[in-house]
């Protein structure tokens, strides 16, 4: 028998001798059998070592040397001309960067840096009607109970809509105020320091004194019948009918100095001085303050409760008014003249008024021809404008008194109070806007007036790209001022407990707050969009658009308010703000769609120097 190991050394000699009869027989065949089997495999060329590409014309492609050496040539020019591309693009680009960085110096572009820091003293001017609403609500709900509260929601409304019809008080006072400064920059050795300046603002205070006092008039006399139009008449509170006329026929005292107020401290920012509005507004709620805790707990009806908030309002607004009165007429410090080339401007308001004796009888007077002509284009846009956003926040405080409860309207004055009071922080950009979009307009008006065609549209290809920065610009503070807003807004229930001790009227605000939120969050795009419109001047289409929105939306909301009455739907006070939602988002977006097609239109405008220097941004030269 046969061994495992004798197995294995056999096996392993039967292959050896296999293999080396098979080399043999290779080394006995002849030359031409090597030569035909060679001729049936295709040979490998020899790829060049310094650099190889994968992908040829064919996978059996044979060519000359010649021929592979044109295609490799051809393959590295193609390299060298997409670098040389790359590197062109790039020069292209930087190009484009340094000649948008110039037309945005040339036409004085404000950074988002920059608007902010207009747009935050600005706050002021819109803040301190507002914000004596607040402090009126927070302190009547607290000291006087739901019924009392509830009867500021109509009577604030009143207020509130009244003083925005006024509006055209700033933007006239910005314009007037800007010209007048510039007068004096281009004549600063023959023009007195702050005499232009001076002789506007006296006037611009004597117009408004005479614009508040006919408001004060109308709302003393109408107090009653706006109520009930805006309550609804037939189904109206007696008690509650009588404190809301109070509160607005005691406010109406207060309208000449709500318009002195308002007035003055636009004409402190268009002189440059950021710091005077911030201190009026700081005196003023002040002085309300400690007004309202003193007046409110009052047992008599025309002292105490709403009438007592009142009282405390238009005695604070006065006495800011004397305060402020007294600031500009101080004299200042005079200080050293130093010798120097260059001429510095003044940015404080702090004596202004110095030389003239103070004189309560001046501010009654008649302003100047000059001054009321200076407001007139203001008026019709501007009221216009207003009216057509104040009519659909009118109408949703008619549907929440005369169709839903007590516990409802008292809830709807906290949200309203409190969206309206920090709106302001959203609504200083549309001052800004107006501030800084009139410069770019008139220096393109001035450029047609002066220069060729071709240089027209070079200009107009330039302002179209100044325009796109400036929007820039003010979309990023209209995030960051909407943020904001939104996050105050959104954590009100957790202090919703200062306004109000009802656990009813607090749930009924909780339930509103996402709505408020989501609308506070985009509102800076709205005011800012709506600003740069009113610079542009577009006012053929802002009418056109408020003019729709006057009857549109009070007829849908109106809807609602049947419904609830008829009971055929539940409707309540989250119902009512969805409808105020959705319409300021279609508003909001209409805007900014008609700024782009303004800036588009532009652009086409321009075509012809376009196709002359080629892309927009790249440098002529």
């Amino acid at each position: 028998m046969i061994s495992r190991k004798e197995t294995k050394r056999r096996c392993s000699s039967c292959g050896a001798t296999t293999l080396l009869s098979l080399l043999l027989l290779l080394t006995r065949q002849s030359s031409t059998t090597i030569a035909f089997q060679t001729t049936l495999i295709p040979t490998k060329r020899r790829r060049p070592t310094t650099k190889t590409y994968p992908s040829l014309p064919s996978p059996l492609y044979q060519s000359s040397p010649t021929a592979d050496t044109d295609w490799y040539r051809q393959r590295r020019y193609n390299d060298n001309d997409v670098k040389k591309r790359s590197r062109a693009q790039k020069q292209q680009e930087q190009q484009q960067k340094q000649q948008q960085q110039r037309i945005l110096q040339k036409y004085n572009v404000p950074t988002t840096k920059e608007v902010l820091k207009f747009a935050v003293p600005a706050i002021s001017v819109w803040l301190c009607v507002p914000l004596m609403a607040m402090m009126d609500t927070s302190a009547v709900g607290s000291m006087s109970g739901t019924v009392p509260l509830a009867a500021l929601n109509p009577a604030i409304a009143v207020i509130s809509y009244s003083s925005k019809l006024i509006a055209f008080l700033f933007s006239g006072t910005t314009a007037i105020m800007a010209a007048a400064v510039a007068t004096e920059k281009r004549n600063p050795t023959t023009t007195p320091p702050n005499g232009t300046t001076a002789k506007a603002l006296l006037g611009i205070l004597q117009f408004s004194t005479l614009v508040g006092m006919g408001l004060g008039l109308f709302l003393m006399i109408f107090a009653k019948p706006l109520l009930l139009a805006l309550i609804g008449g037939k189904t109206v509170d007696p008690t509650l009918l009588d404190a809301a006329s109070k509160y607005v026929q005691i406010r109406a005292l207060g309208m000449p100095a709500a318009a002195m107020l308002g007035s003055a401290q636009t004409a402190c920012l268009a002189k440059g001085d950021t710091k005077l509005p911030l201190y009026v507004t700081l005196v003023a709620g002040i002085v309300n303050f400690f007004l309202n805790r003193l007046l409110i707990r009052h047992s008599h009806t025309w002292i105490g409760g709403t009438a007592g908030a009142a009282w405390a309002t238009s005695t604070a607004q006065y006495l800011t008014v004397v305060w402020l009165i007294r600031w500009l007429y101080s004299r200042t410090k005079t200080t050293r003249e130093m010798e120097s080339t260059t001429t510095t401007t003044c940015t404080t308001t702090k004596g202004m008024l110095s030389g003239r004796n103070i004189s309560w009888k001046e501010m009654v007077n008649l302003p100047t021809e000059a001054i009321a002509k200076g407001f007139a284009p203001f008026v019709v846009p501007v009221m216009t404008t207003q009216a057509g956003r104040s009519s659909a926040s009118a109408t949703i405080d008619h549907v929440v008194t005369s169709s839903l409860s007590t516990a409802s309207m008292a809830a709807n004055q906290i949200v309203t109070s409190i969206y309206y009071g920090l709106i302001p922080i959203v609504e200083s950009l549309s001052l800004a806007a107006q501030s800084f979009v009139p410069s770019m307009t008139e220096r393109k008006v001035n450029n047609e007036r002066t220069t060729s065609p071709t240089q027209q549209e070079e200009s107009r290809r330039d302002q179209s790209v100044a325009m796109r920065g400036l929007f820039k610009s003010f979309a990023k503070a209209s995030g960051i001022c909407g943020l904001i807003l939104a996050t105050i807004i959104g954590t009100l229930p957790l202090y919703v407990s200062v306004f109000t001790p009802d656990m009813a009227v607090r749930q009924i605000v909780t339930t509103v707050v996402p709505l408020i939120f989501l609308t506070s969050l985009k509102h800076g795009f709205f005011c800012a969009s709506e600003g740069i419109l009113l610079g542009q001047k577009d006012l053929r289409f802002l009418g056109a658009q408020y003019s729709v929105y006057t009857f549109l939306i009070p007829y849908i909301l109106l809807q609602v308010k049947r419904a609830a009455l008829e009971g055929t739907r539940s409707v309540n006070l989250a119902s009512v703000w969805q409808i105020f939602v959705g319409y300021d988002f279609f508003r909001t977006m209409l805007m900014v769609l008609r700024i782009g097609w303004l800036n588009r239109r532009r652009s086409k405008d321009s075509q012809s120097v376009t196709t002359t220097y080629g892309t927009v941004g790249i440098d002529k030269s």
